[in-house]
């Protein structure tokens, strides 16, 4: 039988205490995050081995986050484990039919990683939280963003929307209301009214009438009202030829929806599809993101939910929560080169507020400081570029409305 026995006592010396106490710290500060995204990684594994079943797939990782690069290599490794645990083995890419992009971002709250995944014709994603290591501090890449704003048009009347239209090489500005279309053109460094066209009622809209203003090919513009469609002559001066009917209202990037025409919504019949999702519930506005293979769009839903739709899956946005019915898709030189502008959620009494986000896999990330307004915004639409928007206030100081277009700046 053996006889345990102490070892001799080793004294450290100095610079031996010093390593010591140096590598305690850092694993005070590492390892809890760690600990932490145990959770994450085998939850995102399962999720991916839910959507693809048993078999072979290939694996790529993008940092889009502040995590720090040397941490993604655990991460890979770590979820490349928990698949093969759920029977889903990482091999090469092109030897598979299987594709699995993974991208770590962020919102204000923590890590997103979301998971998409290619099988054939069919895409799906699966998407998790992560806590953020409180030894990792965000830190925001490339400039910031501002929401310009540059005044239009003010008038008593409620505005419906404002288009500004070159014929040749003048502009014009168009102001759309219930009644009437009106035309200004540019004297002096200011608008001056040129022409007004009245609009032909053949029943009456809702009470909240909205209006929708789009350039057109072969004529000048396209007004679009509840139940009734106007296309104007190709140039000034103005006339319109109007006609009743649920014609589709273009929302944005080809895509139309019917609006109804006693209601203030869009009733959820959207042409064409998007993917396989051939109508929506009710919604009030919508915005498209375009993405490498297809477009995200983002629905302000008639219930008060936003939701992500991308032709195969629908994603609640939960972190919309004090987002408003009024939102548009902005391009800009900024940051993803499409930022999201989103109105606040109110009673429609009180001042109100436009916001930037950019949505990096699904999670809305706000990208600016808030853009605040003398009263609610009645309207948001797209320009006719899609590079600016324009936003229409009811003033409670003045109790006019006024008009203003909005565009992204990038600034330090």
């Amino acid at each position: 039988m053996t006889i345990a026995s102490y070892n001799s006592r080793n004294f450290m010396t100095r610079k031996a205490v010093r390593l010591r106490a140096l590598l305690a710290l850092l694993l005070a500060f590492c390892l809890p995050a760690w600990a932490q995204w145990t959770e994450p990684i085998a939850h995102l594994a399962r999720e991916i081995a839910a959507i693809t079943g048993p078999g072979t797939v290939s694996l790529s990782i993008r940092n889009i986050s502040s995590l720090p690069a040397d941490n993604v290599p655990a991460i890979r490794r770590d979820l490349q484990t928990q698949m093969s645990s759920a029977g889903v083995r990482v091999v090469n890419a092109g030897s598979t039919g299987g594709e699995v992009k993974v991208t770590l971002s962020e919102n204000a709250q923590g890590y997103v990683w979301v998971a998409e995944v290619q099988q054939g014709a069919e895409r799906k994603v699966a998407m998790v939280s992560a806590p953020r290591s409180q030894s990792v501090t965000p830190v925001q890449n490339g400039p910031s963003m501002t929401v310009r704003r540059t005044p239009l048009w003010t008038q008593d009347v409620p505005i419906l929307d404002v288009a500004i239209i070159s014929a040749g090489s003048e502009p014009h500005m168009i102001v759309l209301d219930a009644a009437n279309v009106s035309l200004y053109k540019m004297t002096g460094g200011r608008w001056t009214p040129e022409q007004q066209v009245p609009i032909p009622r053949t029943r009456t809209g809702p009470r909240d009438v909205r209006g929708r203003l789009v350039a057109a090919r072969g004529h000048f513009f396209d007004a679009y009202l509840p139940g009734m469609v106007c296309a104007s002559t190709p140039a000034p001066p103005l006339s319109m030829n109007c006609g009743t009917g649920d014609d589709p209202w273009p929302i944005a990037g080809g895509q139309t929806a019917i609006f109804g025409a006693s209601r203030n919504f869009f009733t959820g019949v959207v042409t064409p599809g998007i993917g396989k999702q051939t109508s929506v519930p009710a919604f009030y506005s919508a915005a498209g993101l375009a993405r490498a293979n297809y477009t995200l769009w983002i629905f302000a839903r008639t219930d008060g939910s936003v939701h992500l739709m991308d032709g195969v899956n629908d994603v609640p946005v939960r972190a919309a929560r004090d987002w408003g019915s009024d939102l548009v898709a902005v391009k800009s030189s900024c940051g993803a080169g499409t930022q999201l502008l989103v109105s606040g959620a109110g009673d429609g009494e009180a001042a109100d507020a436009v916001r930037a986000f950019e949505i990096a896999d699904r999670e809305p990330m706000e990208v600016s400081p808030s853009v605040e307004f003398s009263g609610p915004v009645t309207a948001l639409w797209p320009s006719a570029e899609g590079r600016a928007a324009i936003a229409v206030v009811k003033n409670l100081k003045t109790g006019r409305f006024d008009a203003f277009e909005l565009a992204i700046t990038c600034g330090q």
